[in-house]
């Protein structure tokens, strides 16, 4: 490893900007001349001028939890609390807000058209409910906006992802939020510069022909926390990291989020970051999978992007898995699947919590459609991704049913299961 240097701070991707103002490729603004894994994001708004790609996924979004959504929220922190364990939650601030409203109107050409200030105050209110619920979410946008270096520094232009320093202020954010000393993380050593190749550089390469220069961001070089010495061992456990790309970025954390928040901490960090895993993969496997009842860290650090919004039923799935390792069913029944639809008749029951079991582990989509004795129908999708099957695979699928108040479940319709031919329901009571 080469030496530590103190270098200034200063990312290629913020040198000054071209006289004349250009798209990398109008064909980005074009749905149908997108990939199709990149469909989702279009129209892609790129400029010469600024530097900056944003997806239309990252401009407008209702950032805010409903009130069903933070009470399930205040529910998994209390169930995570009973068993001795914190939940912080970082959530890096939306890319449109940081780069600005001036930078966003130059790189869509629409002025007007999106109101960061709006949005600033959604990701804002988001934050204040996460903590109200008693999470402990440190408020990373009001930290970039207090910091105008610290703003230029956050985000690539052409990536998705927080850079090193990005990460490392919010690593030192959360622990000041959690009463810990942190470090001066604008006094960081640097170790090495290296290239960020950009997956929004990587839109632009296939769509236009055009390959775009690397951004730079640091490897920097954190300090040992202060308590331990050379001979101390610090015990696995002590804090889970479970989060996105953000987290474990080319599958090997490049960003250093869990170097950062071990130091920041002063403990073990243990990663456990997928990439491509979603907002909920990396937190119901670690669940299922037995690790957290073993390991009973102090904290879970749940990472996850503003373009993944907080909604009831992922949060549903989570509470689900936390509250499965007490279940007892009271009504189990087998279903045939026809169509790919498989529809019981529930016993009427108090129980709130909801299991399908699959004959294969194969499943990652389910929708279902549940009606209560008062005659209200509701829709709960429940998702899981592909690569997390590399980590762990599951035939039973976990959901909690609390908070709909809507009386006892007399019916379960699940829909989206091809080539299946049967499917166990159970309801259980809640311990």
């Amino acid at each position: 490893m080469k030496p530590a240097r103190l270098i200034t701070l200063v990312l290629a991707a913020f040198l000054p900007l071209a006289a004349h103002s250009a798209p990398y490729c109008a064909d980005m603004l074009d749905e149908t001349k997108l990939a199709k894994k990149y469909r989702y994001l279009a129209p892609i708004y790129n400029s010469d001028e600024t530097g900056w790609i944003f997806g239309e996924n990252q401009l407008l979004r209702n950032y805010e939890m409903d009130i069903v959504t933070q009470v399930l929220m205040r529910d998994i922190v209390k169930e995570l609390d009973a068993q001795g364990t914190q939940l912080a939650i970082m959530i890096p601030p939306p890319r449109p807000i940081v780069a600005g409203q001036e930078t966003v109107d130059a790189t869509t050409e629409r002025p007007g058209q999106y109101w960061m200030v709006k949005q600033q105050f959604k990701f804002a209110r988001l934050n204040q409910q996460l903590n109200q619920m008693g999470a402990i979410a440190p408020d990373l946008q009001g930290l970039v906006f207090a910091n105008p270096d610290l703003r230029e520094r956050y985000y690539f232009r052409r990536d998705t992802h927080w850079t090193n320093i990005g990460a490392a202020h919010s690593a030192d954010a959360l622990a000041k939020k959690l009463g810990k000393p942190g470090f001066d993380a604008a006094a960081l050593s640097v170790i090495e510069i290296v290239e960020e190749p950009g997956s929004l550089s990587a839109v632009v390469d296939r769509t236009c022909d055009k390959t775009l220069e690397p951004e730079q961001t640091y490897i920097l070089d954190f300090p040992a926390p202060q308590d331990m010495g050379l001979l101390d061992i610090v015990p696995e456990g002590e804090a889970v990291l479970l989060g996105t790309s953000f987290s474990d970025r080319h599958r090997r954390d490049a960003y250093q989020v869990a170097d950062a928040l071990s130091a920041a901490l002063e403990t073990s960090v243990t990663n456990m970051s997928v990439t491509g895993g979603g907002m909920i993969g990396p937190f119901e496997s670690y669940i299922l999978t037995g690790r957290y009842a073993e390991e009973r860290p102090k904290l879970i650090i749940w990472e996850f992007p503003y373009t993944y919004l907080v909604r009831a039923p992922a949060l549903r799935q989570i509470l689900g898995a936390l509250r499965s390792r007490t279940a007892a069913a009271t009504d189990t029944q087998t279903a045939s699947i026809k169509d790919g639809i498989a529809e019981l008749q529930m016993a009427p029951t108090d129980a709130t919590l909801l299991s399908l079991t699959f004959e294969s582990d194969e499943v990652l989509k389910v929708d279902l459609l549940i009606t209560f004795a008062n005659g209200t129908t509701e829709k709960l999708p429940l998702r899981r991704k592909k690569v997390m099957r590399e980590i762990a695979t599951f035939t039973t699928w976990w959901a909690d049913l609390s908070r709909f108040h809507h009386g006892t479940v007399t019916q379960v319709q699940i829909e989206g299961l091809k080539d299946l031919k049967t499917v166990a329901v159970a309801l259980h009571p809640q311990q």
